[in-house]
């Protein structure tokens, strides 16, 4: 995570496999589309996610084994670049794993439907 609040994206690329594919699901994917592929989609995801903050910082508040696959519940606090409105989110992330990297991030507007997708109860 500390890749990610640092804006390192040459970090974070170092954590995912080489044929990655990165999904938004829920109200991210009205912004940024659907999903991005690879080295030079999940940059671009990235870049662009780091271009609409101008402050930003996620934490894990929860992690979940869901099989092979990881649950992240998170919480965003920031600021949005221009505007300056002050943003929060509790969304979640579920993480697959190739070759010990993450081959497949899919990220969640909403804690319950990623949950769901994981296979576990939303009392988690």
């Amino acid at each position: 995570m500390s890749a990610f609040n640092e804006q390192d994206v040459e970090g974070f690329l170092a954590a995912l496999h080489s044929e990655c594919r990165i999904d938004l699901i829920g109200g991210f994917d009205g912004v940024m589309g659907e999903g991005f592929k690879g080295e030079e989609g999940a940059r671009r995801f990235y870049e662009e996610w780091f271009a609409a903050f101008e402050t930003m910082h996620v934490a894990v508040e929860r992690s979940l084994e869901a099989g092979e696959r990881l649950v992240i519940l998170h919480k965003l606090v920031g600021t949005g670049k221009g505007s300056g409105v002050p943003v929060e989110l509790l969304g979640a992330a579920i993480y697959s794993f190739a070759d010990d990297r993450i081959s497949r991030a899919v990220f969640y507007y909403d804690r319950d439907e990623a949950l769901e997708a994981a296979g576990l109860t939303n009392s988690a």
